[in-house]
C-alpha cells in the first residue's frame, strides 16, 4: 500500500529533469527509493523526518550516493534545504500530523519558481468519498493501519489526539496554500482506495502539482488562465 502510493507521488512529481528532491516525512525512505527510481543519475535527494530510528532502518536498507538524510520535523524542512532551489517537494501519508501552515510555508521557501509540491491526504480525514467506493467499510482505516505498522515494527507509539484535529478537508488545503503563496491548487484527483480493506480512509486525495505564484500554471485555482 505505502509502496504503491509512494510510486504514484512520485510519478505525479515529474521528476525527469529534477535536480533536487526532498523526500518529507520520509521514514524509513520507501518514497526516497520511488523517487531515486525516477530521478536522473546527478539528482540529489534530501529524506527527511523526525524519527531518527526509522531513518536508522533506511541508511542500512538503501545504497545510493544520491540520497542524504536531515534528522529533522517538516516543519524545519528550510533549514535543510537551500532557499529556491528545490524542484520537487513530495510527501507520502503524512502531510495532516505536521502543522500544516508551518510545512507549507517551509515548502515555499525552498521550491524554485516552477517547483513541485506533491502529497496526499486520506480520504476520510479530507472529507471526501471516490465516486465508486463504498459508503462504510468495518476494515481498518489507513491512519490506524499506518500506527500499527509503527508500533509493531518501530516501537512507536503515538500520542493522543483529537480526531477532529486530523482533519484536513480540501476547503482548509487550499486556504493555507494561497495563504504562503503557492499556487492554490493546479490539480486534485481523488483516486480509488489503495488497500485490500477498502473505505474512504484509504483514498489518496492529491494536490497534485503546487507551483509558487511567481511562475503561474496555466490552470489556476479560480480558472483563468495563467
Amino acid at each position: 500500500m505505502y509502496s504503491s502510493s509512494s510510486r504514484d507521488l512520485a510519478h505525479r512529481a515529474h521528476l525527469t529533469d529534477s535536480r533536487l528532491i526532498v523526500d518529507l516525512c520520509g521514514g524509513t525512505g520507501v518514497t526516497a527509493e520511488a523517487i531515486l527510481s525516477l530521478a536522473p543519475p546527478d539528482a540529489r535527494v534530501i529524506s527527511l523526518d523526525s524519527a531518527a530510528a526509522m531513518q536508522r532502518i533506511g541508511r542500512r536498507t538503501i545504497n545510493d550516493p544520491r540520497l542524504s538524510w536531515a534528522a529533522a520535523p517538516a516543519e524545519d524542512l528550510a533549514m535543510h534545504a537551500p532557499a529556491h532551489a528545490v524542484d520537487a517537494v513530495v510527501c507520502n501519508s503524512a502531510i495532516w500530523k505536521t502543522d500544516v501552515p508551518a510545512v507549507f510555508a517551509s515548502v515555499h521557501r525552498v521550491l524554485r519558481p516552477g517547483g513541485r509540491f506533491v502529497f496526499n491526504v486520506g480520504g476520510g480525514l479530507a472529507s471526501v468519498t471516490h465516486p465508486d467506493g463504498q459508503t462504510g467499510h468495518t476494515g481498518p482505516s489507513l491512519r490506524s493501519l499506518i500506527q500499527q505498522i509503527a508500533a509493531r515494527d518501530y516501537g512507536y507509539t503515538p500520542l493522543p489526539t483529537n480526531g477532529d484535529n486530523l482533519k484536513l478537508p480540501l476547503p482548509a488545503i487550499t486556504h493555507h496554500l494561497a495563504d504562503v503563496g503557492l499556487l492554490t491548487l493546479v490539480d486534485t484527483e481523488v483516486t480509488a482506495p489503495v488497500h485490500h480493506h477498502g473505505g474512504e480512509e484509504g483514498m489518496a486525495v492529491d494536490p497534485g502539482i503546487c507551483l509558487p505564484r511567481r511562475r503561474l500554471h496555466p490552470r489556476t485555482a479560480d480558472g483563468d488562465p495563467g
